[in-house]
């Protein structure tokens, strides 16, 4: 029982408007992993991969008008590190020389370093494959403990994660992926934990669910501000505890208003379908213009079936059964083995592997595009800059949604009111994909700017359509066990992941090689709405 109960609309939406400021602030920073990756980086977290003999900077440091010495013995140093580690004899002579020192700085952080990419490839797939599979366990526990269980995991799992990556050094890089780890749990929990609130509007709750999946990709930007504050002198250790404390604002929904339990969808009324006499299907909505054959009869139905027949303008029932919609008289185990869930899975699956391909390449992949470490920078900032309209292209998906749910609300079919309006936005959401992986095959400036515009629409369609098809296809009271599995199922399909970064890295032009398979992969998701619109038609 809360203390605040969410009965005035004016409740309702301030407690909308808390839950998707909670979301933007603290759900989606494991998106920010391209941010997250560059500043690391910068505090040469296995910058030790990267073996720079010293002959090879030196011929540069000519180029520059700064003399070599013959004393100056080899060395390793990170791709993007400070001066400190370079030898005594350069450092000295770029004490005297400001811009030249600018100018090695620059040409240093140039160096690519493909061993410390393959280390932050490999430990951002094994994290995006594992996070899923505990959220899936982590939502199981919260269907039975309920929301306020799942809420204080989710504070108390982005807290512990803050303090992970704050405290990530280069001799500790691996406290890193289990902040990013913890990231990804607790974000989840905030935004299904929220996303019930969406179950107190009869009319518009696609919106209000793609409204949350918006903020959740907006969340991204938190990224973007911790690194606005690194780059002008805020440590990282500082800006990670400011956010972690800062989270702790979240106990005050949790205890205020949310529901220790659940939020219940308001139950829709069973149907019972009825024949006319013309062919058309009746629901007992308009039972005061029907016969109706009371199920204590049922050993006279057919003989009232054949008197029936004969006389004109009467009905008669389809069956002697209810018919209950979204097909709640289905056990969880019925829901988890039906077309509909599964051919979803897979759905979902295939983007968002390609959706964390592409988090997991942005550095790599900007650093291969672009000349310098100051256009890499400008470039990642760019692209969270683009992920903050998440909540108006997610708004547009949401919108979208319940457009086609108005298109076939007069449906005679319940089946078809309910499938029939996932098709086009299921479509373009692969469409959107498609779209991604080809601007990533193209190098110039106005392609790089349109993949960070389709990726920001691709995941609001990848995660609105996603999450609203799921509230819409199934009843509530299983919403947060089949998201669950759903993560669950999705994460094991995220670890094929690390074969992609393996064979992007292995020989000049895979990265081309590895779009175009994502494109044809990415086009087999269309079984999905092909098979809901194939149903659809039988059901003319």
């Amino acid at each position: 029982m809360s203390i605040i109960a969410l009965d005035t609309r004016p409740k309702k939406i301030f407690a909308i408007v808390w839950a998707l400021l909670e979301i933007f602030l603290f759900a989606g920073l494991f998106f920010g992993w391209g941010t997250l990756v560059f500043i690391l980086k910068e505090d040469g977290v296995y910058g030790d991969l990267c073996d720079i003999e010293a002959n090879e900077p030196g011929d540069k440091m000519a180029e520059f008008g700064i003399g070599t010495d013959t004393n100056m013995t080899s060395y390793s140093a990170p791709a993007f590190v400070e001066y400190d580690a370079l030898s005594k004899n350069v450092t000295a002579e770029l004490q005297n020389n400001d811009t030249n020192a600018h100018s090695i700085k620059g040409f240093r952080r140039e160096i690519g370093c493909p061993d410390q990419d393959k280390k932050f490839n490999l430990g951002f797939t094994i994290v995006s494959g594992l996070w899923p599979f505990f959220f899936g366990i982590l939502g199981q526990l919260g269907h039975k403990k309920g929301t306020r269980f799942l809420r204080i995991s989710s504070i108390l799992s982005f807290t512990s994660g803050s303090f992970f990556v704050a405290f990530t050094t280069p001799e500790l890089p691996w406290l890193a992926f289990i902040g990013l780890f913890l990231y990804g749990i607790s974000g989840c929990s905030l935004l299904f934990s929220n996303l019930q609130l969406s179950y107190l509007f009869e009319n518009g709750r696609s919106i209000v669910s793609s409204l949350m999946t918006g903020s959740f990709d907006s969340s991204i930007a938190t990224q973007l501000y911790i690194k606005i504050g690194y780059d002008n002198g805020i440590k990282r250790q500082h800006c990670y505890i400011f956010i972690a404390c800062l989270h702790l604002v979240a106990f005050i929904s949790t205890f205020l208003w949310l529901p220790k339990f659940y939020i219940q969808l308001p139950e829709i009324k069973d149907e019972t379908i009825f024949v006319g006499s013309n062919g058309e299907e009746t629901t007992n909505e308009n039972e005061k213009e029907m016969q109706k054959i009371d199920l204590a009869d049922r050993n006279g139905v057919e003989n009232d079936r054949t008197k029936m027949e004969e006389q004109d303008d009467v009905t008669v029932p389809m069956n002697t059964t209810t018919t209950k919609t979204k097909d709640s008289s289905l056990s969880l185990k019925g829901h988890l083995c039906s077309h509909v869930f599964l051919l979803h899975v897979f759905w979902y699956s295939i983007l968002q592997l390609r959706f964390f391909y592409f988090v997991g390449t942005l550095n790599p992949w900007l650093e291969r595009v672009s000349h310098s470490e100051e256009e890499v920078s400008s470039y990642t900032n760019t692209s969270m800059y683009f992920m903050l309209g998440g909540i108006i292209t997610s708004f547009t998906a949401g919108s979208f949604f319940e457009m086609q749910k108005r298109i076939y609300k007069d449906s005679k079919s319940s089946r078809k009111r309910n499938l029939a309006p996932a098709v086009i936005p299921l479509i373009a959401g692969t469409a959107l994909g498609v779209l991604l992986s080809v601007m990533q095959m193209i190098s110039a400036d106005a392609a790089i700017y349109a993949s960070f515009i389709s990726v920001t629409a691709f995941r609001s369609f990848l995660y609105a359509i996603g999450n609203g098809y799921l509230s819409e296809m199934f009843p509530s009271k299983y919403l947060n066990s089949l998201s669950g599995i759903l993560m669950v199922l999705t994460g094991i399909a995220s670890f094929f992941q690390y074969i992609l970064f393996y064979w992007t890295e292995s020989y000049t032009g895979a990265f081309l090689h590895v779009d175009i398979v994502l494109v044809c992969l990415v086009l087999t998701s269309l079984v999905h709405p092909v098979y809901l619109w194939l149903q659809c038609r039988k059901l003319d």
